[in-house]
């Protein structure tokens, strides 16, 4: 009976224990040491320091959406469904500082928004990170050659805009809510329908790129697109008739006091005019667009016959391939394009770069012809408001419309992709 009783004894031994003093305190920073350790690291894209606010320094804000303006929404707002419910966010997936980077520095090219950002965040998502660490040059030169120059260039000013519009950090997948208000503020300072939709695409050409969830397909996005569209501002530039541009040509003889100047001038309006041609496809807006406008070999000229141009750049060009526009003499028009050609090619003998230089080699600038046109239109007696370098191409646009062109003639002549030709013709009245 003894022995039982010691069996008992021992397994009542450990309740017996004396018990152990505990630091709670220090139990609990331990425990909200390891939470923290748990949590994952959320991919964030930091914006350019020192950037001020768009909102802010917008120099033009439309009266009736002053008082409707809401402030820039958290990027880590909670995104919504078409139908309006609140889900769960996509999860973040972070990406080191050269992943991100180097993927827009090899789609994009060398950008400076790219070159001014930071972006934190921790190698844990090889996925992400592919584009830049697992692709051959072979297949990163095939991803390059799918997007054109000219779409290179204004998807890397659309993510300078992105970044430097969200001053705190954006997180990817963009949120429904910064794109939407990203769209208004775009809309605010002026941009057209069709920029602020390029603008969206380009930050939708990255996720999909990164494979992450694209919001700028939304409901809400495309409504807000759409928004953009019925409620833009109506073109009030006018037309350069045939009768105005002799009106102009005449002008600078009195407003333009060089006669090398003049001669230019004069060549470049008529040019503008007869190959219904965009000012910046004549005249770089800055010295480093200088190769993108019309180049003095690209031209060829046959005195009294014709003058042809190959345009190597222009806004709808979508596959880079060049396009030739052709110009017939008329001699007994004081409007003469090619005329006007020659005589300015026997005065300025320059054979490469532009087209359009002054005497001292330097290129013609877009400011420079922009002043010119203004005070020409002002001497000729007109609102200088109403009359811009466009109005070249308006005006031509009208004036083959007076002469009986189809619209599918005019828009081929002037190199239109849709029906936008519609808003640039100006029928005259019939005389009642």
């Amino acid at each position: 009976m003894s022995a039982p009783k010691k069996r008992r004894t021992a397994q009542k031994a450990p309740s017996q224990a004396p018990q152990v003093d505990l630091d709670y305190s220090k139990l609990a920073a331990e425990i909200l040491r390891q939470q923290s350790a748990a949590v994952p690291v959320t991919e964030t894209i930091a914006t350019p320091a020192g950037t001020t606010s768009p909102s802010s320094s917008a120099s033009s804000v439309r009266s009736q959406l002053e008082s409707s303006a809401h402030p820039v929404a958290s990027s880590s707002s909670i995104p919504s469904t078409e139908s309006g419910q609140q889900t769960d966010p996509q999860p973040s997936r972070p990406l080191v500082d050269s992943g991100i980077t180097s993927m827009l520095d090899q789609v994009f090219g060398v950008s400076d928004c790219v070159q001014e950002s930071t972006m934190a965040g921790q190698n844990t998502d090889r996925a992400a990170t592919c584009l830049t660490t697992d692709l051959t040059p072979a297949a990163i030169c095939l991803l390059q050659a799918s997007l054109s120059n000219s779409s290179r260039l204004a998807y890397r000013r659309s993510w300078h805009l992105f970044l430097e519009f969200q001053q705190s950090t954006i997180h990817l997948p963009a949120p429904i809510t910064l794109l939407c208000n990203f769209i208004g503020e775009l809309f605010l300072r002026g941009y057209s329908p069709a920029s602020i939709a390029s603008h969206v695409s380009a930050i939708s050409y990255v996720h999909k790129l990164l494979n992450y969830h694209d919001n700028s397909h939304s409901f809400m996005v495309r409504k807000l697109l759409r928004g953009t569209q019925m409620n833009q501002a109506p073109d009030t530039r006018l037309p350069i008739t045939k009768s105005i541009l002799l009106r102009l040509l005449d002008a600078i003889q009195h407003t333009v006091p060089s006669f090398c100047d003049r001669i230019m001038l004069k060549a470049l309006f008529l040019t503008a005019f007869h190959a219904f041609m965009r000012l910046g496809e004549l005249v770089p807006r800055s010295g480093k667009e200088s190769h993108k406008v019309l180049q003095r070999p690209d031209v060829s000229l046959s005195p009294n016959v014709s003058v042809s141009f190959t345009l190597r750049h222009f806004k709808t060009n979508k596959d880079s391939s060049p396009i030739v526009i052709s110009i017939q003499a008329n001699p007994a028009s004081s409007a003469c394009a090619v005329a006007a050609l020659h005589e300015y090619m026997r005065v300025f003998t320059h054979t490469a770069g532009p087209l359009f230089q002054f005497q001292s080699s330097r290129p013609v600038t877009y400011a420079f012809v922009s002043h010119q046109l203004k005070l020409a239109i002002q001497f000729a007696g007109l609102n200088p408001a109403e009359y811009k370098g466009h109005s070249f191409r308006i005006g031509a646009a009208t004036e083959a419309a007076n002469l009986g062109f189809s619209e599918h003639a005019i828009q081929k002549m002037g190199r239109w992709n849709s029906d936008a030709v519609r808003r640039y013709v100006w029928l005259k009245s019939f005389v009642l």
